[in-house]
């Protein structure tokens, strides 16, 4: 296995467990639109392709394309305004972060909106020196395209083979192959197991306290050693 110097980490069902925030912003929108309120639970399979496609996914009736985007920019304004009520880490992920911030290079892609996405972490992870926090942004493709992670890997003057890519779901897992990283599965997220393995999870994880130990074990490199290959 090539040196991995840096980690990549997606947002939503890997860092944070974000689902309740998220359904509480749509379900408003959706209720104003006549359709019928999702359960937390069932927004699990939905989330992940970025905010847009959930608003379609969630609404219980086919949306005009007016209806569509005046939904999602609603329900955008809202995540916006309270982008963190109810979110929270996973129990284990600042020890895991604490542990190699240090010794990796870390970054956040998320298809969460690239503002959203930033106050999120600045209110979760506040300590965490993230290198590059990425959402969503006009012009540059949604995960899994390949193109924002390879964009991030280079502006670190990394290779991809040298960069892990941490999430919870097909859509990140089919982002690192794409890109050519490492991709890692984490099993405490939105999705189940068999989603990973079968997209493409090169190793799957249950907690964060194991993949920590799995990065310790056969990963752990210093930055400064970062461009020695």
């Amino acid at each position: 296995m090539p040196r991995i110097v840096a980690v990549i980490f997606d947002l939503d069902g890997t860092l944070v467990n974000s689902l309740e925030d998220i359904s509480s912003s749509v379900n408003k929108v959706l209720e104003g639109l006549g359709c019928r309120p999702l359960s937390v639970g069932e927004y699990r399979p939905l989330v992940g392709w970025g905010l847009r496609k959930l608003v379609a996914s969630a609404a219980d009736r086919s949306l005009t394309e007016t209806e569509e985007e005046e939904a999602y920019q609603e329900v955008l304004n809202l995540y916006r305004e309270f982008p963190v009520v109810y979110s929270s880490l996973y129990e284990g992920i600042p020890e895991l972060l604490a542990r190699f911030s240090n010794v990796l290079t870390l970054g956040v892609l998320s298809n969460k909106e690239h503002l959203v996405a930033q106050a999120v972490v600045r209110k979760l992870l506040p300590t965490v020196p993230f290198r590059e926090v990425w959402g969503a942004r006009a012009g540059v493709p949604h995960k899994p395209d390949p193109t924002a992670v390879q964009d991030m890997i280079r502006s670190w003057g990394l290779r991809p083979e040298q960069t892990a890519f941490v999430g919870d779901s097909a859509v990140d897992m089919q982002t690192a192959v794409n890109a050519g990283c490492l991709p890692l599965g984490v099993a405490w997220g939105f999705r189940s197991q068999e989603e990973l393995e079968s997209s493409g999870a090169a190793e799957i994880f249950q907690t964060p306290h194991q993949l920590s130990n799995w990065l310790e074990e056969n990963i752990l490199v210093k930055k400064g050693e970062a461009h020695d290959n």
